[in-house]
């Protein structure tokens, strides 16, 4: 999970029970350095998208870095747009 998905599913809503169970898995947060910020950055490029799209590149961009993963979202298509040119990595709409 990036750090920055962290960071709204700290917020007193449902979305709190995502880091619930990210906790409960042995899940890992992963912050942005250098490094990952040129990866988000990358998966802006490759979706030619914008800044508007920066806290969904960065779920996009951890599951690329791991060398493929799930995504799972609320919002399958901005997700789906931006991974669409990473076919290792999938989304799982809920």
């Amino acid at each position: 999970m990036s750090g920055c998905r962290l960071s709204s599913a700290a917020l007193p809503t449902a979305d709190s029970a995502i880091l619930d169970v990210v906790h409960a898995e042995g899940g890992r947060v992963r912050s942005t350095d250098r490094v990952f910020a040129r990866l988000v950055g990358g998966v802006l490029a490759a979706a030619r998208s914008g800044s508007t799209d920066m806290a969904d590149a960065h779920a996009v961009a951890a599951a690329v870095e791991t060398g493929g993963g799930v995504v799972v979202t609320g919002d399958a298509s901005d997700i789906g747009r931006l991974a669409a040119p990473f076919p290792n990595v999938h989304i799982a709409a809920i």
